[in-house]
Order: structure tokens, then C-alpha cells, then sequence
């Protein structure tokens, strides 16, 4: 009988070689997960920027909330990048404004693809310098608020913010106007005197910008749809086709923070062909799974408790508005995200119960107030990038919308730290 020999040293290479194999896959894997195409001008966290990160009393968590397990980076996140037509924009309106002392040319466009609520179609306005006409000069898009409504099993409206029906009307170009009217401060008033544009979106779904084409519960028009993130998408995707800028910031109040939001993690999710976002500032509204706390604890204010039903109204906003997939707690903690984050809040704001006794949750960890319990896990996810390019503000007052060009001192302190941090962000491009 012949035994055949095979020599030790072969049996060793032959392990080697498949280690050095597996080695190679779990890296891939890995490599891959992370694969993302960065911007070039995002700086480290030593950078030299003097902007500082207010302080804060609230509690924060040791470690920040966990990432969903989702494919990782531009180009997937849940349903997004979302497809919108950008194609049916029409200028319906030209006229020159004199506004805070400047002088505007003023444009309005009607976007036929999405209607509104109750009737006519979506809108958005430019406002622009008169000596920017024609150039290549960054922009700031406003996302104007207005709460959140929608239609009861009876047919009626229900809007607990000056019966919101008649906002959910196609909108004229004095909405975006009105904006910038009478307002003793705002950081806006500089980025003009710099030359950029504004660009403001109308607000005629109600929907906190997250209507991507799903049927209007109860609404009288059977064949209504809610489509407040489609129109703000392409709109903004129709003005950066038409207006040559080489970066643009976005800036939204209550509802239209959350409108901030959505456009700032579908445009991420885009990839490396997205346009040129330079930075997301959602002033004084975070969706987040604490809001269902809130609403269940019955301390919202009108504007969102009113008569509302809680389970139409989240029908209604779809699930932009109700997945945890697109909170901004989830999305930022990803480490691929690379575009810079601006957040104030009052503690104060009855739009996070801050004006109400601790609700359970919050009393359990050990929170000061509602509002600090609101926003523990984005403050947290903050502190942990430690990076000039990702700051909040906290303040203690009793206040909704802080970036409103009010009288008060600690709001223009905020309008100056705010313009300090947009300041910081255009020294990287």
C-alpha cells in the first residue's frame, strides 16, 4: 500500500493564503460600507475657526443615539434620493421691491407639477439684489413655517393655527416678502449686503414638507394628494437650474424646519452629483419619537393638539413625517454625514412642551425641562463630532421661532452666532 507525502510547508502556505483571503473580504466589506465620496472642503475637527459651541445645562447621553442598520451614505437612505419634476416651473410674476432698505428684484414661479391642499398650485419666490442680477452668487433658501393640518372623516379642515384652510390656497409672491419686512435685525440682512439671493418656497400642503404623493386623508378631493416634499425638492432643484450659485445654506422656522431637514438628507442621499448644500439651519422644530411623548402626554399647544386626530395626522405627513429612518438623530450620527448642522432651541418653546410640567420620560432622565429632553440625542451627536461646523444654541427663554429679527438681546446674539458659523462654513469653499 503507497501512502502519498505532502510536505508540512505546503499545508502552512495554504493556511496562510486563506487567511490573507478572508482578511481581504471582511476589509472589503467593510471599505465598502464607508465608501462615500466626501467633500473636499469639509476641515478637520483641529480647524483653526474661531466659532465656539454654546454652552448648555441639559444632560446629555454618554454615547450618542445608534444609526439605523440602513446602506450607509449618499446615494441610499430608506426611500431617498426621491425622483420630483422640476420641468413644470413657470415665472408668473416680476416686479422691483424696496425691502429693509434694499433694493430687490422680486420673481414668483408656479410649479403646475403639485397642487396645493385646497387649491392652485405650489410656488416660490427670489429675491434678489439689484447688483446681483445675472451673477454667480450664493443663496440663502427660506422654508417658511405655518404648523401642520389636515382633513377630519367629516370633510372639515382641521388647523389649529388661524384655521389654516386658507393658507392651503396657492400662495402670492408677498409671503416670502413678508419675511423680510420690518425686521430690526436678522443675519439675512447681511448675506444681502454680500450679494446673495434669497429663494423662499410657499407652504400650501400643511404637511411639515414631507408629502411625497400619498392620498390626502378625508380631504373632499378624492383624488388630492400630499406632496409639500416633492414641490420644496423641485423647486429648489428648478432654482439652481435657473440661478447660478456656487453654494446655497438653508434656513427654516417651525414647520419649516422640518421641510430643512428632509431637503438636507435627500439631497446627502443623492451622492456625489448633489447640488452644492452648504450647510442646514431648522430653526425651532425637531421630529423625533419624543414627540409622540408629548403628544400622548396632551401638552402640545393648539397649533398641534387642537381637535386633531393623532393617527390621521400622521397618515397624512406619510412616512417622511413618522419613520424613524428620517429623523435627524439617526441620519447625523452616520458617519458619512458631511453636511454642517446649525440648531437653535429655547427651552422655553411650547412646541417641545417646554412650557409644561416634565413629562415622565423626561422627569425619569433626569432633564430640567421638556425641551432639553427633545433635543438630548441631536445635542449629543454634536458634541461628539467636535467640529466648528456642527453647532446648537440653547436658550433659556420662552420663545417658538428664535430666527425672527425680534428686539430681544439673546436673539441677536444668536442672529450674530449664526452668521458667525455661516461665515466659518464659507471660508471651506
Amino acid at each position: 500500500m503507497t501512502t502519498s507525502k505532502f510536505p508540512h510547508w505546503r499545508i502552512l502556505v495554504g493556511l496562510l493564503l486563506l487567511i490573507l483571503f478572508i482578511i481581504f473580504l471582511f476589509v472589503r466589506n467593510d471599505s465598502g460600507s464607508k465608501n462615500i465620496v466626501k467633500r473636499s472642503f469639509i476641515p478637520s475637527r483641529e480647524s483653526t475657526s474661531t466659532t465656539t459651541q454654546p454652552e448648555t445645562t441639559s444632560n446629555t447621553s454618554p454615547n450618542p443615539t445608534t444609526p439605523l442598520v440602513l446602506p450607509t451614505g449618499p446615494g441610499s437612505w430608506g426611500i431617498m434620493p426621491i425622483a420630483t419634476d422640476s420641468n413644470k416651473h413657470t415665472l408668473i410674476e416680476e416686479r422691483d421691491e424696496r425691502i429693509a432698505g434694499y433694493d430687490f428684484h422680486v420673481s414668483l414661479y408656479r410649479n403646475s407639477a403639485y397642487e396645493c391642499g385646497a387649491e392652485g398650485y405650489q410656488t416660490y419666490g427670489v429675491i434678489e439684489p439689484k447688483d446681483s442680477i445675472g451673477k454667480e452668487v450664493p443663496t440663502l433658501i427660506y422654508i417658511r413655517g405655518g404648523s401642520v393640518g389636515h382633513y377630519a372623516p367629516d370633510g372639515k379642515y382641521v388647523g389649529g393655527l388661524s384655521k389654516l384652510y386658507e393658507p392651503n390656497l396657492e400662495q402670492t409672491v408677498e409671503n416670502p416678502l413678508s419675511f423680510l419686512m420690518n425686521k430690526e435685525y436678522h443675519f439675512y440682512h447681511d448675506l444681502i449686503e454680500d450679494g446673495y439671493r434669497i429663494m423662499a418656497v410657499s407652504y400650501c400642503d400643511h404637511d411639515i414638507y414631507a408629502g411625497v404623493g400619498q392620498k390626502d386623508p378625508y380631504n373632499p378631493n378624492a383624488s388630492a394628494r400630499v406632496d409639500g416634499f416633492l414641490a420644496l425638492r423641485s423647486s429648489v432643484d428648478h432654482y439652481i437650474e435657473t440661478y447660478p450659485t456656487p453654494y446655497f445654506f438653508v434656513h427654516g422656522t417651525s414647520a419649516g424646519a422640518s421641510g430643512v431637514w428632509l431637503l438636507g438628507l435627500d439631497i446627502w442621499a443623492q451622492g456625489e452629483e448633489r447640488p452644492p448644500l452648504a450647510g442646514l439651519i431648522p430653526d425651532a422644530f425637531l421630529n423625533s419619537p419624543r414627540m409622540d411623548i408629548f403628544f400622548k402626554n396632551a401638552c402640545l399647544p393648539e397649533v398641534y393638539q387642537g381637535d386633531k386626530d393623532w393617527d390621521i395626522l400622521q397618515e397624512r405627513v406619510g412616512v417622511l413625517g413618522t419613520d424613524p429612518t428620517y429623523y435627524m438623530e439617526n441620519a447625523v450620527n452616520n458617519t458619512a454625514w458631511d453636511i454642517p448642522l446649525y440648531i437653535p432651541y429655547a427651552t422655553g418653546d411650547d412646541r417641545c412642551c417646554g412650557d409644561k410640567p416634565l413629562v415622565e420620560e423626561a422627569d425619569a432622565g433626569g432633564f430640567e425641562n421638556n425641551c432639553d429632553f427633545q433635543y438630548d440625542p441631536i445635542v449629543s451627536i454634536i458634541n461628539s463630532k467636535g467640529s466648528p461646523l456642527y453647532q446648537y444654541y440653547r436658550l433659556d427663554v420662552d420663545k417658538h421661532v428664535l430666527l425672527d429679527g425680534n428686539k430681544s438681546p439673546d436673539t441677536r446674539d444668536l442672529h450674530a452666532d449664526v452668521l458667525s458659523w455661516i461665515r466659518a462654513v464659507e471660508t471651506t469653499y
